[in-house]
């Protein structure tokens, strides 16, 4: 008994004819009955009842008895063929805050899918207080955050250090020189509530009088709208550097600007921070991306 008798089985008690079942195994009728008769010889039993003048075939006792096993035999059959692309592949599970995800750690994510031994991924975003919890309950390996919440379960190690960046739409007048946040029509902001100090320093200068043109919830829109606009927007450097088309923006340097912010990667005491361990590779990965952009302080 073989795949082949399992399928054919199978086939024949789903169509309930010989001459459909032949139709899609592509085999002639006579050669499928043959085949039937040869498994009904083997199994020691009939399989179908062939009453007369009715072309339906139907299922015997025990028929039905060997139809459940054949299920889970044509599902195991299946299950082994794929034994040969199997590979002991290491798994790495990383939660992230948005504007990470959506900007410089896509390639980060390419690296260390594509290597020699790639990582088996799961990536998920989360606000900053979810992130740490997901880490402390095992529900992740390794998170990557802005802010320390001081945990003692969890180690913080600071990956990278970033400037707040002011960026002018294609048709944003370039000032000769920096300018105060003063000058800025907050009226023409495209906003991102980056983080907490980065709040503060908004609000300190622009108040909440005047709303933004947009409010913006995701960092991914932010290119698209600079685009043909004389909107601004303040933005993280990392996610600048991600543009797709930064040469159609324009960089302005800015007078007291907002804080810089710093990228922490977050793990449990107990795990295996080794080189050669899947937290390792990713850390190592990280770096070399943070050394490669100009935009980016490595710590």
């Amino acid at each position: 008994m073989n795949q082949n008798d399992i399928r054919m089985f199978l086939t024949i008690a789903k169509t309930g004819s010989l001459n459909q079942a032949a139709g899609h195994l592509f085999v002639t009728q006579p050669a499928l009955s043959q085949q039937l008769k040869a498994l009904e010889a083997e199994l020691g039993t009939t399989l179908f009842l062939r009453k007369q003048g009715q072309r339906n075939l139907t299922l015997t006792a025990s028929g039905r008895g060997f139809y459940e096993i054949a299920v889970k035999m044509d599902a195991l059959f299946q299950e082994s063929s794929h034994v040969r692309y199997m590979e002991d592949v290491r798994s790495l599970s990383i939660h992230t805050v948005g504007s990470l995800n959506a900007h410089l750690f896509q390639p980060l994510y390419k690296r260390l899918s594509s290597m020699t031994s790639p990582l088996s991924l799961k990536i998920s975003t989360g606000k900053t207080h979810i992130i740490y919890q997901s880490i402390s309950d095992h529900s992740y390996d390794i998170g990557f955050v802005h802010r320390n919440l001081h945990r003692k379960d969890l180690e913080l190690l600071p990956v990278f250090r970033e400037n707040m960046v002011l960026i002018g739409g294609t048709n944003f007048p370039i000032p000769d020189a920096p300018i105060s946040p003063q000058e800025l029509n907050p009226a023409r902001e495209l906003h991102f509530a980056w983080a907490l100090e980065y709040n503060d320093w908004h609000d300190y200068w622009f108040g909440t009088s005047v709303p933004p043109h947009i409010d913006l919830d995701q960092t991914a829109m932010v290119e698209f709208l600079l685009k043909n606009t004389d909107y601004w927007a303040i933005v993280p450097s990392s996610v600048f550097s991600m543009f797709i088309h930064p040469e159609a923006l324009h960089v302005i340097p800015l007078l007291d600007p907002p804080p810089s912010r710093t990228c922490y990667a977050i793990y449990r005491k107990d795990q295996d921070v080794m080189p050669d361990s899947p937290i390792g590779i990713c850390l190592r990965e990280l770096r070399e991306l943070v050394e490669e952009n100009q935009w980016i302080e490595k710590l």
